[in-house]
């Protein structure tokens, strides 16, 4: 069940997660176990679960913040998980990633689970049973999670006896009452979850569309350097995107020839003009009022180019160009998707002086974004102490300003093309 509202021209979604916390020995909540829910009714459907929408969720909805404050989330992984590169958009210092039970053990999942540990990510094996194919996995795991309604008492003290080890974290699972809580404790575990702490929480909130989740979500991984491969497998899973795309590469601005493919067409255009055709995208998506996004997206546009030309000219290579761009871009989803910009920046992985001056205006970027508005809203008083600070000619302002808009012109005629306007 999926509600649908329309709020000021956007169209939005009501989404929906649960949370049931792991406490320690202490009784202290240590994590969160994040649980996909497809209604309010907080009714686990085996046969609906998505890893994919539970991250989205947590990370671009609701916010981490929201989800959890100071303590650990622990994720499932679903077998088509393990080949999605989805989850390392979660913080790895904050996130358990769970094997769970239904996993066959394979040198493929071993890879998978070492290249996550790598990249600082805890594992966990849920609903665990011991058998000798397991023994790497466990080498590698931190917590280890026992069904102790499955396991009767002889197999459950052979289970501690054979995994409790130092730096391992046993976890009974399914704990009802006072009883079998101190029974457990007794036996050597080191946490507990289950009924007799608490049941799910539900939590739910709005989330835009899963297209503008998508852009935003392949903004964050060029801003991680990454290689072309993860920015297609993003980009892939929006048909009517690779169409635009394609057809940005095509236009007059990159020679009027068809790229041979999606690869082929980011070579073409480079990671600055994705960059730019990305956030620009945001601007248009499908979900939003065309009529109130066109004129946010022509301003966005100028004030990328022109704030990428104004880096370049007052601080050179000290700046990089294209994050004073992203910053002019960025700086107006605020105003498009009526969400405040802390939420739709939170949890994406853009350089932190680049979210300074997003949020408080700080930094030589916060600088390069004040005077981008001050001359907008023709503040003589405040553009010309900024121009100062910055240490800009007059003259040279108003040369940055004919260069930027000639170059936004040319970049927005190949946008429209790929809309067919």
């Amino acid at each position: 069940m999926i509600q649908e509202e329309q709020q000021k021209g956007t169209a939005l979604r009501t989404v929906f997660l649960a949370r049931q916390p792991i406490f320690d020995k202490n009784s202290k909540i240590m994590a969160y176990e994040l649980l996909f829910r497809s209604d309010p009714h907080n009714a686990a459907n085996e046969k609906i679960k998505s890893t994919a929408s539970l991250v989205l969720n947590a990370l671009g909805v609701m916010g981490l913040a929201t989800v959890s404050v100071d303590q650990l989330i622990f994720v499932n992984m679903e077998m088509e998980d393990l080949i999605e590169d989805l989850v390392e958009v979660l913080p790895p210092q904050k996130t358990v990633l769970e094997i769970l039970e239904t996993a066959k053990p394979s040198p493929a999942l071993l890879k998978r689970c070492k290249e996550w540990v790598e990249l600082g990510y805890r594992l966990a094996l849920d609903d665990f049973v011991y058998a000798p194919e397991w023994a790497p996995f466990i080498e590698l795991a931190d917590i280890i999670k026992l069904d102790v309604q499955a396991l009767d008492e002889k197999s459950l003290a052979s289970h501690v006896k054979r995994l409790k080890k130092p730096g391992m974290t046993l976890l009974a699972e399914k704990v009802e009452d006072q009883e079998s809580y101190r029974r457990f404790l007794e036996l050597g575990f080191d946490a507990f979850q289950g009924y007799f702490f608490a049941r799910p929480e539900m939590l739910s909130g709005y989330t835009i569309a899963s297209s503008t989740m998508l852009l935003l979500e392949a903004i964050q991984r060029i801003y991680r350097d990454e290689d072309v491969v993860k920015i297609e497998n993003v980009l892939l899973r929006d048909p009517g995107l690779i169409h635009r795309f394609l057809r940005f590469a095509g236009s007059v601005a990159f020679g009027s020839r068809p790229p041979a493919n999606l690869k082929t067409a980011i070579a073409r255009v480079g990671y600055r003009n994705l960059q730019r055709w990305l956030m620009l995208e945001l601007y248009a998506s499908d979900s939003i009022d065309s009529s109130a996004s066109e004129p946010l997206r022509d301003l966005a546009g100028y004030r990328a180019e022109f704030m990428g030309q104004l880096a370049s000219h007052a601080f050179g290579e000290m700046i990089g160009i294209d994050e004073a761009a992203a910053v002019g871009c960025l700086s107006l989803l605020d105003t498009l998707l009526h969400r405040p910009m802390d939420q739709i920046l939170e949890g994406l992985a853009i350089p932190e002086a680049m979210k300074h001056a997003l949020l408080e205006h700080t930094g030589d970027l916060g600088v390069l974004l004040d005077l981008t508005i001050a001359i907008e809203r023709a503040d003589e008083e405040a553009v010309g102490n900024l121009i100062n600070t910055l240490g800009i000619d007059p003259d040279d302002l108003m040369e940055i300003q004919t260069r930027a808009l000639n170059a936004h012109l040319k970049l927005s005629e190949a946008v429209s093309q790929t809309r067919g306007v």
